[in-house]
């Protein structure tokens, strides 16, 4: 059981090592300063939740967010940048619409297995974050609920602990770095 864990955790850290994009790659490797992208480039990460199927939808597109069926809206999660910007890295979204739940990574290989195993579609990249935690950005903390198949991102640790204690969901570490 150790070994399995142990080539599984490889793997996984191998593909994230895989899915930086060529400039974080040299950046982190030469130990050099990363560029800070105009932060007034930044767009608010809209956060909503469905409750009737006991989802979380993170987009920047204020309309979408508004006209999400069924989803209350929840303010923002925070900003991200809606194009490619200096030291930042996709943030893939995809949904399950066989278990209404949206999913956010920005492991490439992550996104890859979800829609080639898991029954996700692709819908795109809900814009791009940091991979390390630099040029003022927090945590965007993902968790997951099994039982109601939900994922959740919140820079919040106070929410962050709420929904493990209380609320039954895993921690499933840092999905990435956003502006608050």
């Amino acid at each position: 059981m150790k070994f399995s864990f142990a080539v599984v955790a490889s793997f996984f850290i191998a593909a994230q090592a895989v899915a930086l994009p060529a400039e974080v790659k040299e950046v982190e490797a030469a130990g050099a300063t990363p560029r800070c992208p105009n932060s007034r480039n930044a767009t608010p990460l809209y956060r909503a939740f469905n409750p009737s199927v006991t989802d979380h939808f993170y987009t920047t597109n204020a309309v979408e967010v508004q006209n999400a069926a069924g989803y209350q809206r929840e303010g923002q999660a925070g900003r991200v940048f809606p194009s490619r910007a200096p030291s930042t890295v996709p943030f893939y979204r995809l949904y399950n619409p066989s278990h209404p739940n949206h999913f956010y990574t920005t492991n490439q290989w992550e996104a890859n297995n979800a829609a080639t195993t898991l029954g996700y579609n692709r819908e795109g990249v809900a814009g791009y974050v940091f991979s390390t935690q630099i040029c003022g950005a927090v945590p965007l903390y993902r968790l997951y609920h099994g039982g109601s198949v939900d994922h959740f991102y919140t820079t919040n640790w106070n929410e962050r602990h709420n929904a493990i204690t209380k609320l039954g969901y895993s921690d499933e570490g840092v999905a990435g770095y956003i502006l608050q």
